[in-house]
């Protein structure tokens, strides 16, 4: 449930008295401050209740929910239902399913809204696209057999990250944008041979700084130097056809997406790490996010200086192929 300070038996009573209105078609407003206690009132006013009873109700809904806390698949898969703003089921719709349903199963909630996903064609503007990265770390972590943070998740705003960056070179519009990012990659020391090659100058890459800068201003210049650097010898038609493709995709808390900026990959890839080992409560690096970047899915022969084709191919390929695997749908089915 959302951040509140509600304490936790208060949330239990909550779920007893739902279940209780519903189940027993009475009337009170699930708003109201006194509804707990007047559904419990009005349950005990009736002959053959007891306050036994009513506890029972109480003891078991404890004991439930704490069964599915203990459960790592459990939890994840709870923690993601109760996020999914088109699931759409909130813990005590959970628990009345959970009692009133002999067909009931947390796999089969996610397997019929992923029945509307089509896994295959969804890119950066899909609307699922953000829900199905949030699943893919959510099965990860079952994998792993860990639980997922989901306080940590909440406590940042993320967006969807272009692993290989979206932006253009006309988005360094400015001689001090040109600088400012000409200097971040001078200080990686990642990409020293390429930058004195595009200077000309002999000396080292510090002494020759106030010189490669001061060259920013000739457009043409400019242009090769960011095309050698972000592009790294990928084609023209490699990036339009692998920008917004989900393998190109990822979950990135904003604050540290919207300071990336025009980065090359290996630049993305240190702060990625840096920012993972300092372990900071409103930037969690989430665990697929820091895979990709540190190309976990693209196997042994790799290039490190660029996000390729072939990598997006492998980490897609790996994203559709658990969670088909996982809720056995699509080629899944067999697995």
């Amino acid at each position: 449930e959302p951040f509140t300070d509600q304490p936790h038996i208060d949330v239990v009573l909550n779920i007893v008295a739902r279940n209780i209105n519903d189940k027993l078609h009475y009337r009170f407003n699930s708003e109201s401050p006194s509804f707990s206690y007047l559904v419990f009132q009005h349950f005990l006013d009736q002959e053959n209740n007891t306050i036994f009873t009513l506890w029972n109700d109480i003891k078991t809904c404890f004991m439930t929910l704490e069964d599915w806390y203990e459960s790592i698949e459990i939890y994840n898969l709870v923690g993601y239902i109760n996020l999914n703003n088109k699931i759409n089921k909130k813990l005590f719709t959970l628990y009345f399913d959970y009692n009133n349903d002999d067909n009931f199963s947390f796999k089969n909630i996610i397997r019929k809204y992923l029945k509307n996903v089509d896994l295959g064609t969804l890119e950066y503007d899909s609307s699922e696209i953000a829900n199905i990265l949030l699943l893919f770390n959510i099965v990860t972590s079952i994998k792993n057999k860990v639980k997922f943070p989901f306080d940590l998740y909440r406590m940042s705003l993320y967006d969807v990250e272009h692993i290989f960056p979206q932006s253009e070179i006309d988005n360094l519009r400015t001689n001090k944008e040109r600088i400012e990012w000409l200097e971040s990659i001078i200080s990686s020391d990642l990409f020293t041979n390429l930058i004195i090659e595009f200077d000309g100058s002999k000396g080292s890459l510090q002494e020759n700084k106030s010189s490669i800068t001061s060259k920013i201003d000739d457009d043409d210049k400019f242009k090769q130097i960011y095309n050698t650097i972000i592009t790294n010898g990928l084609s023209k038609n490699d990036i339009i056809s692998m920008t917004n493709r989900l393998g190109n995709l990822c979950l990135l808390d904003s604050k540290t997406n919207r300071g990336y900026g025009n980065k090359p990959f290996p630049n993305k890839v240190r702060e990625i790490t840096e920012l993972d080992a300092k372990s900071l409560e409103n930037q969690y690096v989430l665990p697929c996010t820091k895979n990709v970047f540190l190309k976990y899915y693209s196997g042994l022969n790799i290039n490190n200086y660029v996000w390729t084709n072939d990598d997006a191919d492998k980490y897609e390929k790996n994203l559709i192929s658990m969670i088909e695997e996982y809720f056995a749908i699509g080629s899944g089915k067999n697995a």
